[in-house]
């Protein structure tokens, strides 16, 4: 987070983001960061969970997990499966049609 228009300092332990001009686009920086800031700290104390199920109407699809890729197959009717990436300290679980997407950053 490198902003020359925004100041970032702890105090008493928490940390605060104070915009150097009264204009609107700076202060939305501000509140951005503080956000991410808040996101980090949130999800380093309780991690963020996403539970899915996987829904289908007419072409009986399959979820599955193979190393570190969650492979969807019969996605609509398509041939091949389609392929996500799990990335770096998120945690899958595939239980069924149930997934379970488990990790400390919100944004992956």
């Amino acid at each position: 987070m490198d902003n020359s228009l925004i100041e970032v300092e702890v105090k008493d332990n928490k940390v605060q983001f104070t915009p150097l001009r009264d204009k609107r686009d700076v202060k939305s920086i501000a509140g951005a960061y503080r956000g991410h800031t808040q996101n980090m700290i949130e999800g380093l104390q309780n991690e963020y969970v996403y539970e899915m199920k996987g829904v289908y109407a007419h072409f009986p699809m399959t979820v599955k997990k193979q190393g570190d890729e969650v492979h969807i197959e019969n996605f609509m009717g398509e041939r091949e499966p389609r392929r996500a990436q799990i990335m770096d300290g998120v945690d899958v679980q595939v239980n069924g049609e149930d997934l379970e997407i488990s990790g400390p950053d919100k944004k992956k």
